[in-house]
């Protein structure tokens, strides 16, 4: 009995430790699949230089030239047909602050599905971008890199950008409440299975 209350109790000073230090806030839980880190920037910086590489070759109109065939126009058009039906990061690849932006998870409505990308800074934990403003940025994207009428269209009907910091799941509870929660739980089970 008392050996699980001290491994408990010693347990319990680690991860407070750890907390304080900041070993334990490095990856921002999404998802049960998913969890953002700074792992994430290089793909984000790589879909920039393709978006930066298609609104180039949309403003020169090189479509119809030879020139359109060079490597690096081919690996962005290759990337095209993934940003134009993009609507989770896909208005923030335009931003050139968003290269010293946190990275964030990413999720719209009442999706299940997110995504981790550079979210704009702010103080709150989680943060909303309004469907007007949102439809606005997406659509802006997908004139400038060239996406057909059909998918520029189709973000007109997005939703709401939710933009989550920390606490992203187990229902917003924070990580140091989330052991403690645990902590006594299995304190109270192992009470219960001690005999008397």
């Amino acid at each position: 009995m008392r050996l699980i209350q001290k491994s408990l109790f010693i347990g319990c000073i680690v991860v407070f430790l750890c907390s304080l230090k900041g070993y334990c806030r490095g990856a921002i839980i999404c998802s049960e699949a998913l969890t953002c880190s700074e792992f994430q920037r290089d793909t984000w910086r790589l879909k920039r230089a393709q978006v930066a590489i298609l609104v180039k070759r949309k403003q020169n109109d090189t479509s119809k030239t030879y020139s359109s065939f060079l490597t690096t126009n081919f690996d962005a058009l290759r990337f095209l047909p993934s940003l134009c039906v993009d609507h989770l990061s896909a208005g923030f690849l335009l931003n050139d602050a968003s290269d010293h932006w946190p990275m964030t998870c990413l999720w719209s409505g009442n999706e299940k599905n997110a995504t981790c990308a550079p979210g704009p800074a702010n103080n709150a934990p989680i943060s909303y971008i309004a469907p007007i403003k949102w439809r606005q940025l997406v659509r802006k994207l997908r004139m400038e890199i060239g996406c057909s009428s059909e998918q520029i269209e189709k973000a007109n009907t997005i939703a709401e950008l939710y933009v989550c910091k920390e606490r992203c799941s187990h229902a917003g509870i924070g990580y140091i409440p989330s052991i403690f929660i645990m902590s006594t739980i299995l304190l109270s089970w192992a009470l219960l299975l001690m005999p008397p």
